[in-house]
C-alpha cells in the first residue's frame, strides 16, 4: 500500500509526494499536512483516503521510524522548558518536541487572515484525500 504525503501552503498551492520523498517537500508556510493511502473500501478523491491529518499549528513534524508513521503539530507555547538553576524564572519554549528523532521532518506553519481560513478549510475537506 502506497502512502503519500500532501501539504497545502498559505498561498493555497499544494504538493503531494510518496512518503519516501517527503524530504522534497517545501517545509514553510504549511496550513495542512495529510497522509493518505489507497482505499478500496471507502475511497474518496482519486481512490485515496486520509489516514492522518494536522492543521492550524505553528509547527508540524512527520516521523517515519521503525515502520510507523506519525504526523504531529505544536504551537509556540507548547513544550515549555525550565532552567534547572532557576525553575521559577522565565520559561523557554523548545523549537521542537524533545523526543523527535533525527529522521523526523519539521515544517513551519503558515498564517493567513481569518477570512481566508474558511476557504482553506473548504478546499481541504473537498480536495485533500
Amino acid at each position: 500500500m502506497s502512502i503519500e504525503i500532501e501539504v497545502m501552503y498559505s498561498d493555497f498551492s499544494r504538493q503531494r509526494v510518496p512518503l519516501e520523498q517527503v524530504q522534497n517537500l517545501r517545509n514553510d508556510g504549511v496550513l495542512f499536512i495529510i497522509a493518505s493511502a489507497n482505499d478500496t473500501i471507502r475511497p474518496r478523491l482519486n481512490g485515496r483516503r486520509r489516514t492522518q491529518e494536522k492543521f492550524g499549528k505553528d509547527w508540524y513534524y512527520l516521523r517515519n521510524e521503525a515502520g510507523l508513521l506519525e504526523i504531529g503539530g505544536w504551537d509556540l507555547q507548547d513544550y515549555k522548558q525550565i532552567r534547572i538553576d532557576d525553575p521559577w524564572g522565565s520559561k523557554l519554549y523548545a523549537s521542537q518536541p524533545l523526543w523527535l528523532s533525527g529522521g523526523s521532518v519539521v515544517f513551519e506553519g503558515g498564517h493567513i487572515p481569518d477570512e481566508k481560513w474558511s476557504e482553506a478549510l473548504r478546499v481541504f475537506y473537498a480536495e485533500m484525500h
